[in-house]
């Protein structure tokens, strides 16, 4: 653009002196043209002296100025102009990232046919009463078809043993605690297998538990008939079966600390004195396999209401 105005400043810088040089010569051209015919239409004196006054000559002709020739204007080069090309930068290509390979489940192993494994079915309680019968057991190996191979002998922690893949109910007639296992023999190569079933504890049932209190004087030399207030009274709490523990809490006068004893076994004794006649030794007792609990109230002295 640029190169563009300055060849048009150029063409003009030239072209206004050959318009002034032209002007100029049309008005000398116009000057000697009126001169011309002036000098035309005038006679010379030498003419009005010889000239026959009846006879007007015949104007001589004369020939016109050459028109002056205006330069030529020099031809202004047309300046090419270079376009301008604005270049936009393709964006680098970058190399895409290796596809990663997607975290499945963890490949699951398949078992190795050779390895037989021996597990316990059935429920199997983690504490009964003597007598009391659960099951039977089933012996489960892995591969399951393994199992047909194999002779398999129970043990139910009592010296008792039972062999066959499965067992009938299992009951214990004693309280106490028994482990129950499970062995395998291949009957082809006598490889063993052998399997820790379950821990149970056996005890005793209470169908009827019977708590009860007796009170007696601590002092052997007086007799329970004469014992009064201000007399130290001992309690005793009983209970049967006789081979469980109960927790027993003692309450005696109002602002007496409480007697805790837990667990207790049938028999446990408490002493105290009491301010007046009608005082009652108090217990509460609770059996805690079974939630049964309950309340005693023994009067400290002969006479003495119990509520």
């Amino acid at each position: 653009m640029n190169q563009q105005l300055q060849g048009w400043k150029l063409a003009l810088a030239l072209l206004i002196p050959v318009a002034i040089i032209g002007a100029a010569g049309f008005l000398v051209y116009g000057a000697l043209s009126d001169d011309d015919v002036v000098a035309a239409t005038m006679p010379t004196a030498l003419e009005t002296q010889t000239a026959d006054p009846t006879t007007v000559p015949a104007p001589t002709p004369r020939s016109l100025p050459t028109p002056l020739t205006l330069p030529t204007a020099p031809a202004v080069a047309a300046v090419p102009v270079t376009p301008t090309v604005t270049v936009t930068p393709l964006p680098a290509q970058t190399t895409p990232p290796a596809p990663q390979p997607t975290a499945g489940p963890a490949p699951t192993s398949t078992p190795d046919p050779s390895i037989v494994t021996v597990a316990c079915k059935g429920d199997i309680p983690g504490t009964v009463d003597t007598g009391q019968a659960f099951g039977p057991l089933t012996a489960v190996t892995v591969p399951a078809e393994a199992a047909a191979g194999y002779i398999f002998t129970w043990n139910l922690g009592n010296s008792t043993t039972q062999t066959s893949l499965s067992t009938s109910n299992v009951s214990y007639a004693e309280a106490g605690t028994y482990t129950i296992t499970l062995a395998g023999n291949s009957a082809a190569t006598g490889v063993a297998i052998f399997v820790t079933c379950a821990t149970i504890t056996v005890s005793e049932p209470v169908a009827n538990l019977q708590v009860s209190c007796s009170v007696s004087p601590a002092n052997s030399e007086i007799e329970l008939a004469s014992a009064k207030a201000g007399d130290v009274m001992r309690i005793t709490t009983i209970w049967s079966p006789t081979n469980i523990q109960l927790s027993l809490q003692y309450e005696f006068e109002p602002f007496d600390d409480l007697i805790i004893i837990n667990p207790a076994a049938t028999g446990d004794s408490q002493t105290n004195a009491f301010s007046g006649d009608d005082a009652v030794f108090s217990v509460f007792w609770r059996y805690g396999e079974t939630g049964e609990a309950g309340q005693l109230t023994c009067p400290a002295y002969p006479g003495g209401e119990v509520n």
